[in-house]
């Protein structure tokens, strides 16, 4: 299960995931965030819109800690969510599939503030309509990725291969080490 709000909350740099930089700022990741979401494209965020879509991207970092925390968002944080959602504007239009037709929503303007409204949106759904308890924190210390738990026995623990393999290495090379220690110590 994907979310367009956990992605971008996961835009904040860490460590183990890539060289040190922002993402936002940065055309190539722009670029795959917005062909992996289906969007048209749109323009790099020039620096007042880099501003607000970081200050976004915390709000919805300590919004969803929040959630997690006590069930709660303040009402200072759905003021603002509001605020997103009514910044994207849509239209209909009637679109002919394999399977007959379709409703589909159409925003009027495709720019950041639609980008916005969708990640507001996605958070919202993410928090309204599935299971809280599946959201985690990658294990990884150095990582702190967000992820949907998607395992049937909900034992998830890293954001991905990369973090659980980093781990495991971790916990051996410190088992190896203390049995080391134990040897010389006798």
């Amino acid at each position: 299960m994907n979310f367009i709000c956990i992605d971008f909350i996961n835009s904040a740099w860490y460590s183990s995931h890539r060289e040190y930089g922002e993402a936002l700022a940065n055309p190539e990741w722009v670029a795959s965030f917005t062909e992996k979401w289906m969007m048209e494209t749109i323009d790099m965020p020039d620096s007042k819109e880099l501003a607000e879509l970081i200050r976004l991207r915390e709000l919805l970092a300590d919004a969803l800690a929040s959630v997690k925390a006590d069930g709660k968002l303040s009402t200072e944080v759905i003021v603002t969510l509001n605020h997103y959602l009514f910044s994207g504007i849509y239209s209909r239009r009637i679109v002919n599939t394999e399977d007959g037709y379709m409703l589909e929503k159409v925003p009027v303007n495709q720019g950041w503030a639609w980008v916005k409204s969708e990640i507001a949106e996605s958070f919202i759904d993410l928090i309204s309509n599935h299971e809280i308890e599946r959201i985690r924190y990658c294990e990884n210390p150095q990582c702190g990725w967000i992820f949907y738990d998607k395992t049937k026995n909900r034992s998830g623990r890293w954001c991905d291969d990369s973090c659980r393999n980093l781990m495991k290495v971790r916990r051996f090379r410190e088992r190896k080490r203390k049995d080391k220690l134990a040897d010389t110590e006798i």
